[in-house]
């Protein structure tokens, strides 16, 4: 049913748990669209405040073992990929 923002409503495209231990939990977190710490958010509102958060892909790229700050050419795979996704 997604959740009510003070933006509006948000959805998440699919959720699981990884792992979960004591009070704590990992879990992965699909959504579809970029508002403003939309993630944070989302689960805030549903009383789990997000301790730490890590993106893992970006439409089609994926991010693998990237660090904050680096970057990296695309290859033509992943540019065809994002032309692909945006219906080019």
């Amino acid at each position: 049913a997604g959740v009510e923002l003070d933006d509006g409503t948000a959805f998440a495209d699919s959720f699981r748990v990884v792992s979960s231990v004591a009070n704590r939990a990992m879990v992965e977190v699909v959504v579809h669209e970029g508002r403003t710490h939309v993630v944070r958010r989302m689960l805030a509102a549903a009383g789990r405040p997000v301790e730490r958060l890590v993106r893992t892909q970006v439409g089609p790229v994926h991010l693998g073992d990237m660090r904050v700050g680096k970057v990296r050419a695309l290859t033509q795979q992943e540019v065809g990929k994002l032309y692909a996704a945006v219906g080019l």
